[in-house]
């Protein structure tokens, strides 16, 4: 589907905002590089871009607090068949 940064509510609404109709963004994405992902969070509004382009973007005041996970889907019948790595991670605390 080429959803990577779409906002997906894990166990509870399921997709907030996918990239259903966003050519531009399922585009974006890089399978087999390495690819770059902001979200923004500033209080209720959720924004997020992938290699610079802009993905999704609400504003959910469901759960004004949470945590930050790094999940991944589907790595097939044997998870030793898939590395996932991340780099060069940062978290920065915003003025809202």
């Amino acid at each position: 589907r080429a959803w990577t940064g779409g906002i997906y509510d894990e166990g509870r609404r399921g997709w907030l905002a996918s990239l259903e109709g966003k050519p531009e963004a399922q585009k974006a994405l890089k399978p087999g590089a390495w690819n770059a992902m902001r979200v923004e969070c500033r209080g209720d509004l959720i924004r997020s871009w992938l290699n610079g382009v802009p993905t999704a973007e609400l504003r959910d005041s469901m759960t004004p607090r949470g945590f930050i996970g790094l999940q991944v889907h589907s790595v097939g019948a044997d998870a030793r068949e898939r590395t996932i790595r991340w780099r060069n991670l940062r978290v920065t605390v915003l003025d809202r």
